[in-house]
């Protein structure tokens, strides 16, 4: 029996999970259920990729000598990684 994914810490409630990967779903005749190791994964990777873009964000502030993160700086930071 493999180890179940735990999540990090919870930032994301995992219905909002649930109901994103739904919406990708709504579609398709065939997909209609989601596993609880699905959503755990799944916020796994949203707090991986949330966690290298808020990071690159308070760096552009941090370079611009500021102290609060800007809607530009989330810009750019996602932009480096898309």
């Amino acid at each position: 029996m493999s180890e179940q994914p735990q999540p990090a810490s919870r930032v994301f409630p995992m219905a909002s999970i649930h109901r994103l990967l739904e919406l990708e779903m709504v579609e398709s005749r065939k997909v209609n259920r989601v596993s609880r190791e699905a959503i755990i994964t799944m916020h796994n990777a949203l707090m991986k990729y949330g966690r290298r873009i808020a990071r690159r964000a308070v760096e552009y502030a941090e370079k611009s000598k500021r102290k609060t993160v800007t809607e530009d700086d989330v810009k750019r930071a996602i932009a480096d990684y898309i």
